[in-house]
């Protein structure tokens, strides 16, 4: 019973913040999706723009937004840790069956292909909505990115996945500020300046 009363939570909760406005747009040929991922103690609702592979053309996640499901969550995690624990698991492959339906683990002289995009500029915005303050988080538009391709396919009893290429550092990273230097903004819908989340290809 508790599960299933925590679980209608996740889903209301998930209905309200997809409802949030995000500046964020993904490109034409992707799909905006949201998925419920727990990092530590709390859900987070976790932004991706993603192409499912097609034939031999591989696929493609770029990992663009998150905030908390649950507002009153407390976690013991800093945001840098999130965004770690966030990037390990949408890397999964029985994750990635979820955004891509059709999607069915290869054997591995077939292995399926995944790219990923990890923006390294971020900027924190707070929002009211429905009487609760949500801190949203959203790369910041045209900033650098960190990009990693895997490849994934069944071995047995479990999945296999192989590094193919990265990390690779795409275009300039032009946010100087760390994330432990950015404040929590006191003001509903004034972002913050873009701030600098650490991937494998800044570490």
């Amino acid at each position: 019973m508790k599960k299933y009363i925590r679980m209608l939570f996740v889903i209301s909760s998930l209905t309200i913040l997809m409802s949030l406005n995000k500046s964020y747009s993904c490109p034409v040929g992707y799909t905006s999706i949201t998925q419920v991922i727990t990092v530590g103690d709390c859900d987070y609702s976790v932004d991706l723009c993603v192409k499912c592979p097609t034939g031999p053309v591989p696929g493609l996640i770029t990992f663009t937004g998150f905030r908390l499901t649950n507002p009153n969550c407390n976690n013991s995690l800093n945001i840098q840790q999130v965004f770690n624990g966030i990037i390990n698991q949408i890397s999964i492959f029985p994750f990635i069956q979820q955004l891509c339906a059709q999607l069915q683990a290869p054997p591995c002289d077939q292995a399926v292909e995944f790219t990923f995009r990890y923006p390294i500029c971020w900027y924190m915005e707070k929002i009211r909505y429905f009487e609760n303050d949500y801190l949203v988080f959203t790369s910041c538009e045209n900033g650098a990115y960190c990009e990693d391709a895997w490849k994934y396919c069944y071995m047995g009893e479990n999945f296999n996945r192989e590094h193919v290429s990265g990390p690779f550092l795409f275009g300039d990273i032009n946010c100087e500020i760390e994330y432990w230097d950015v404040r929590t903004p006191e003001n509903y819908n004034e972002p913050t300046s873009c701030f600098k989340l650490h991937t494998v290809c800044n570490p």
